[in-house]
């Protein structure tokens, strides 16, 4: 025996059914970007090469990952320092974008222990624009840690291990590594023992191309899985501008 459905509960069936679909399509698109579609890309001083990703930041204070150019061959420690060279102000490869390190920062030295890369900067590291001290933090890390080689990051200022940044006393993770999140909340590091990092792909048109923006969201570790896809739903209504 058949039982004879109600043609308004298969209309309520398929419409949910597409929703789910439709959901899942939407996030797989901004949690997985496709790679199909285009993403900024510009030549660094090698003008080819090897390419690395550096972090810039735009009108609005957020990190846009830019794909450059650099010379080829060279070791982890040339990368690493060519890549924050790119990323200091006045060494701004793309226009309408600025960078994060101060122009008299330079790294001094990098060591790797295991997948543990230290970096060394001089006193004048102090110097960089308080307003944008967590987007220096999260671009440090998500910089360096591109390579295959770095898993992890610390800081040394003057020679001292870096725990506190200098001009808002951020805490700084010890070590650093790609659990900071990026584009977070200026508040985030206080949460990183008690939620973990999820990270959301918008896009946005920068200088006639499109370019993939990152942008962290801090999840509490006691979170139900509705509730996750809540506040990714939620958090992409509030920036829907960045797409």
């Amino acid at each position: 025996m058949f039982m004879k459905i109600k043609p308004e509960t298969l209309k309520q069936g398929a419409a949910l059914m597409f929703g789910a679909v439709a959901l899942a399509a939407y996030l797989t698109t901004v949690l997985w970007p496709s790679r199909s579609q285009p993403v900024q890309t510009v030549s660094g001083s090698g003008g080819g090469g090897d390419m690395v990703q550096v972090y810039l930041l735009d009108e609005d204070a957020t990190l846009i990952p830019y794909t450059l150019g650099i010379e080829e061959g060279l070791d982890l420690n040339q990368r690493v320092a060519e890549v924050l060279r790119l990323m200091t102000i006045g060494n701004e490869p793309v226009q309408g974008v600025r960078g994060l390190l101060p122009n008299n920062a330079q790294l001094e030295n990098c060591t790797l222990q295991g997948s543990q890369l230290s970096l060394y900067f001089p006193e004048n590291f102090r110097n960089y624009d308080p307003k944008t001290e967590m987007r220096l933090l999260e671009g440090l890390t998500w910089a360096v840690t591109q390579f295959d080689e770095v898993s992890e990051v610390l800081l040394y200022l003057a020679g001292e291990p870096l725990t506190h940044m200098p001009q808002l006393s951020t805490p700084v993770p010890l070590p650093l590594n790609r659990q900071i999140g990026i584009n977070n909340f200026e508040n985030t590091v206080n949460r990183l023992h008690d939620s973990h990092s999820l990270t959301v792909f918008y896009t946005r048109q920068k200088n006639g191309s499109s370019v993939y923006v990152p942008k962290t969201l801090r999840i509490s570790n006691q979170t139900s899985l509705q509730d996750k896809l809540s506040s990714i739903l939620s958090d992409i209504s509030v920036f829907s501008q960045l797409k």
